[in-house]
């Protein structure tokens, strides 16, 4: 039993395209053409019509990447309703020295940090600085300093 192909008719032009056509029209694969088009949220005609750089994927490959990503166990009571990753990069460059905690037992949580290169040499430096033993300390000692 074979599929018929599916036929999009374009809001602009009237022409007839095939899911592929549509799809390299939009800037996105096929398969995804496909997904977006089973979704009922998903506004069709808005996208063969919008002008600009709409594609997530594209949007994803034109991002920076961070040079340094790593996971720290850190206690609740730190992450307080804030973002960690943006405490650490805030704190980053205003502090100047820090000072090694002694953690309670208590409830954690796993929190991702993601830094940039210069950001990455930046809590390198602070944790050589402080004689702290590893990045993981310094990223914790910056959570706990009051501005």
């Amino acid at each position: 039993m074979s599929r018929k192909p599916l036929i999009i008719i374009h809001p602009d032009t009237k022409e007839e395209l095939t899911v592929e056509q549509a799809a390299k029209l939009v800037g996105i694969t096929p398969g995804a053409m496909r997904r977006r088009l089973s979704d009922p949220s998903w506004d069709l005609k808005k996208t063969l019509t919008q002008k600009g750089d709409w594609s997530r994927s594209k949007n994803a490959k034109s991002r920076v990447k961070p040079a340094f990503v790593t996971t720290v166990m850190v206690p609740e009571s730190l992450i307080n309703g804030c973002v960690p990753n943006t405490v650490v990069k805030e704190k980053l460059f205003t502090v100047e020295k820090l000072t090694p905690v002694q953690l309670e037992a208590g409830a954690t949580k796993q929190v991702r940090i993601a830094l940039t290169e210069e950001e990455r040499d930046r809590l390198h430096w602070l944790m050589l600085d402080s004689k702290l033993p590893s990045l993981t300390a310094a990223i914790i000692a910056l959570l706990t300093k009051t501005p």
